[in-house]
């Protein structure tokens, strides 16, 4: 049924990672004495690294944000609910992993002279994380209730 619990948890993880999508949501933010170091950069130049910054980023959160929102439709197919909500699992962890090393290769010559600072978009994708586990641990503690209904007794 659409009203249970692994519903609002799969909501929250399409609100969550639609957010990401914001104007003032992004991931890192750099500071630093001479912003000049950073004209020359790729994804930094503005001083802050958004989903905008990188195509990868946006094709990721994409498939996260369809894949979760299916997920909340399919409640019949329990099956298929974990399947989509686990590969919307998958690529929120690619696009943080791919986050971690464009900001890594990007600024690793540069640590010395610049404070990199987390911003609230690199805690969005950890709570739909966080929300997709608690929405398939209720899928399939729904799927067990629903097998151990149709056991003959």
């Amino acid at each position: 049924m659409i009203q249970r619990i692994q519903t609002i948890y799969l909501f929250l993880a399409v609100i969550f990672m639609s957010s990401l999508f914001l104007e003032r949501t992004d991931l890192f933010k750099v500071d630093t004495s001479n912003p000049a170091l950073l004209s020359e950069l790729e994804y930094y130049h503005d001083m802050v690294l958004d989903v905008y910054d990188q195509n990868l980023l946006i094709i990721l959160t994409i498939i996260a944000l369809i894949f979760a929102l299916f997920a909340i439709f399919l409640f019949r197919n329990r099956k298929l609910q974990i399947m989509l909500s686990r590969i919307s699992l998958y690529s929120i962890v690619l696009l943080l992993l791919l986050v971690i090393y464009l900001t890594y290769t990007e600024l690793q010559n540069l640590m010395d002279s610049i404070n990199l600072g987390l911003k609230i978009g690199l805690i969005l994708p950890v709570l739909a994380i966080l929300m997709l586990v608690m929405a398939i641990r209720s899928i399939k503690k729904d799927e067990k209730l629903v097998k151990s209904m149709d056991r003959l007794r």
